[in-house]
C-alpha cells in the first residue's frame, strides 16, 4: 500500500443499501476512521445497467468512470483492497466474494444466503489469502450479533441462543397479539414494506434458518446442512392460537434457537410460545433480538433494529471501518476457526414443553382418551382448559358439537409429540389438530 495509506474500495452492488454507503464514505474518512493521512479511493462499483444505475446513483458521489459491468475490472485492480459485497442472492455473490478473497481483497458482505451456504469455504480461502472476511450485516441487521460471537464472547462456552432474526415475522406475529389475524398483518406488512411481495422465504422461515446456519458456525464451529434444521413458518398460526396462548401468559414468536449438548447440536425455526413477562416475549414489531447463555458471563440479551437500510448501512460501515483500520497499519486479520461436522441430534430427539390446541368432539369422555393417549407416549400434562369455538376461522370446516381443548405438557421430546399426534389423527375424539407449538424456557 502507498505511502499515504490510501484505502481502495469496490463496491458489488450499488442498490438501497450499496448507495447509501457510499453516500458515507466522505463522512466516515471525516469523523470515523480517525487516522491521520488515512484516505478512501472509490475505485468501481459494479452494476447491471450501466445507464439506469449512473441514474441513480446520481447524489451518491458515484461517477461515470467509477461504474462498471464487468466484475473482471475489479478483480485485477491492485488498487482495490476492499470488495463489498451488497448484491444479494446466492449466485454469483458467493463467486465474486470467493474470486475477491483469491485474488488478495478483503470482503465485506451482508449476504446471509451465501455465508450460510458457503461460510465454511469462504472462511478456508480467508485464512488462506490472509484476508478479512465480514459479515455482521448478515444477520440481525444493526445489531453486533456476530461480532459477539467473533470477539467478546470467544472466553465463552455458548450452551445455547434463542433469537428472533426476522423482521417480517415479528411484524405480522406482534400484530395478530392484538387482534389482527394473520392475513390483514401480512398486507399490513406489505404496505409498510416489511413484507416483499412473495413473502415465501419470511413466512416460511427461510431466512431465518439461512441466519441460524451462520450462528451455529460461529458459536459451536458446527456445520448443520439447511435440511437438518428443523423448521416451519407461520402460516398455519390463527387468531385463535395467539389468543389462547396470550391467555396463558404467552405470545408467539418465530423463535430460532441453537443448541449444544453433551457434544451434540440442534438448530431450529418453530414458531414458539414465549412468556409475555421474558425479554423475548417484548420484542415487538420488526425488531430483532438475541440471546446467548455462556458459561462465563451467563446470560446476554441484544436487541434492535433487524433489517432497513440504515441498520444494514450501520453494520456494513462498522465492518467498513474495522478493516480500513487494519489495512491502513498493516494488521493481518485473526484466522477463522473453521467450522466442522458434528453430531446433530435428530428432531425426535430435541425437547421442550409443548402447546396444544385441539378441536375435540364435546362429549362425555374425551378428556379420558386424550390423557390416555399422552400417557402412552410418555407426555405428561401440565395444564388444560376447554374452551367453546367462537368463529369458523379457527378450524378447518365448521364441526357440530365441537370444542377447543387447551393443553399443555411438561418436558417431552418431539418423537413423543409426535406419536401422540398420530394417535389423535386416528382418534374419533379428536376432530383436528389446530397447533403443536413448543415453549421457551
Amino acid at each position: 500500500m502507498s505511502q499515504d495509506h490510501t484505502v481502495g474500495i469496490s463496491f458489488l452492488g450499488a442498490g438501497n443499501i450499496g448507495s447509501t454507503v457510499i453516500s458515507e464514505l466522505a463522512r466516515l474518512q471525516i469523523d470515523l476512521i480517525g487516522l491521520s493521512g488515512t484516505s478512501i479511493d472509490l475505485r468501481y462499483v459494479l452494476v447491471r445497467s450501466v445507464d439506469r444505475e449512473a441514474r441513480e446513483a446520481q447524489g451518491f458521489g458515484i461517477s461515470g468512470g467509477q461504474i462498471t459491468t464487468d466484475v473482471e475490472e475489479i478483480f485485477s485492480d491492485e488498487q482495490t483492497h476492499i470488495v463489498v459485497e451488497l448484491m444479494g442472492g446466492e449466485d454469483p455473490a458467493g463467486e465474486y466474494i470467493s474470486r475477491s478473497l483469491e485474488a488478495g481483497k478483503h470482503v465485506i458482505t451482508a449476504n446471509k444466503a451465501v455465508m450460510a451456504a458457503s461460510g465454511a469455504n469462504l472462511f478456508e480461502i480467508a485464512n488462506r489469502n490472509n484476508r478479512h472476511l465480514q459479515f455482521e450485516a448478515s444477520v440481525g441487521g444493526g445489531i453486533p450479533i456476530i461480532s459477539s460471537l467473533r470477539r467478546d464472547l470467544v472466553a465463552n462456552d455458548i450452551s445455547s441462543i434463542e433469537a428472533i432474526i426476522n423482521g417480517t415475522t415479528n411484524f405480522i406475529l406482534s400484530k395478530m397479539s392484538v387482534g389482527d389475524d394473520y392475513e390483514s398483518a401480512l398486507a399490513e406488512a406489505g404496505r409498510l414494506g416489511y413484507a416483499e411481495p412473495d413473502p415465501s422465504a419470511d413466512v416460511d422461515g427461510h431466512d431465518a434458518v439461512a441466519k441460524s446456519i451462520i450462528l451455529a458456525m460461529l458459536a459451536f464451529g458446527a456445520l448443520i446442512p439447511k435440511d437438518k434444521v428443523v423448521s416451519q413458518g407461520i402460516r398455519s398460526i390463527v387468531s385463535a392460537d395467539m389468543q389462547a396462548a396470550l391467555e396463558l401468559g404467552y405470545t408467539i414468536k418465530l423463535l430460532a434457537r441453537i443448541q449444544s449438548t453433551e457434544g451434540q447440536v440442534s438448530a431450529s425455526v418453530l414458531p414458539t410460545l414465549v412468556g409475555t413477562t421474558t425479554q423475548l416475549g417484548n420484542v415487538g414489531g420488526v425488531t430483532n433480538a438475541a440471546e446467548y447463555k455462556g458459561d462465563l458471563v451467563g446470560t446476554l440479551f441484544y436487541e434492535g433494529p433487524g433489517a432497513g437500510r440504515e441498520a444494514t448501512t450501520s453494520a456494513v460501515l462498522a465492518d467498513l471501518i474495522e478493516v480500513i483500520r487494519d489495512e491502513t497499519v498493516g494488521r493481518k486479520p485473526l484466522p477463522f476457526v473453521l467450522p466442522k461436522s458434528l453430531p446433530i441430534r435428530t428432531p425426535a430427539d430435541l425437547s421442550s414443553r409443548f402447546f396444544m390446541r385441539l378441536i375435540v368432539a364435546n362429549t362425555p369422555g374425551v378428556l379420558a382418551e386424550i390423557s390416555k393417549i399422552l400417557a402412552v407416549a410418555g407426555i405428561s400434562i401440565a395444564s388444560v382448559v376447554q374452551k367453546d369455538i367462537l368463529t369458523n376461522s379457527e378450524i378447518l370446516e365448521p364441526l357440530p358439537e365441537s370444542a377447543q381443548l387447551i393443553l399443555t405438557t411438561h418436558v417431552s421430546s418431539r418423537g413423543q409429540i409426535e406419536q401422540a399426534t398420530n394417535e389423535f389423527n386416528g382418534s374419533e375424539a379428536v376432530l383436528q389438530i389446530g397447533s403443536v407449538l413448543p415453549i421457551s424456557g
